[in-house]
């Protein structure tokens, strides 16, 4: 049962939380944006569509940040109830072989009615981990979308590329020289006859 619960949130988690990740990366993109360009803004008297450009990029974002609370909402008390169910079946399994007079541990109904009750108490030592480790995976799951992000930007190729059949510059040594040098604001007119240094 946990697995088939892991298994069908993860996938669903992780594209939620991406899509929280890049909603509020719009959203604080358009706030810097807006912030540096205000006179701009003001110039263009463009405060109102401005205002609902941010309004709208505000709202996807809660839009998106209420699906992945909702997922998330379901996915660990799924967690919780899987447990709850297991221990369920394990009172009634346990409950009907002891007060039938089964065979648990030995044959003293006594006996059989203690190890039920500390089978039960263990168990739950056995589950609890599982929800703090569903609310870690969330957690996880949540980093892992803000990771892709940063790695993709990381991993984004320079626009300009060196052409394959460079060759590497040689050592260069720090100096310029002018040797006659001419320079005219008209051709007729000279301003700069044989310039060297």
């Amino acid at each position: 049962g946990l697995w088939l619960i892991s298994q069908f949130f993860r996938g669903r988690l992780s594209h939620t939380w991406r899509n929280v990740q890049e909603s509020f990366s719009r959203v604080t993109a358009a706030l810097a944006e807006s912030v540096n360009g205000i006179r701009v803004t003001q110039g263009f008297v463009r405060q109102d569509r401005n205002a609902e450009q941010f309004r709208d990029l505000v709202q996807n974002h809660s839009d998106h940040h209420l699906q992945a609370a909702k997922l998330t909402g379901v996915f660990l008390p799924l967690l919780e109830w899987n447990s709850q169910f297991f221990i369920s079946i394990l009172l009634l399994l346990g409950g009907y072989q002891v007060l039938a007079g089964g065979m648990l541990a030995n044959t003293d109904p006594n006996a059989q009615f203690e190890s039920l009750v500390v089978f039960f108490f263990m168990v739950n030592l056995f589950f609890s981990p599982i929800t703090v480790i569903g609310k870690q995976y969330n957690m996880a799951l949540t980093a892992m979308a803000g990771a892709e992000r940063v790695f993709a930007l990381l991993d984004t190729k320079p626009q300009q590329l060196d052409r394959p059949d460079a060759i590497p510059i040689p050592m260069i040594r720090g100096r310029v020289e002018f040797a006659n040098v001419c320079f005219a604001y008209e051709p007729e007119t000279q301003v700069l006859t044989d310039i060297n240094f």
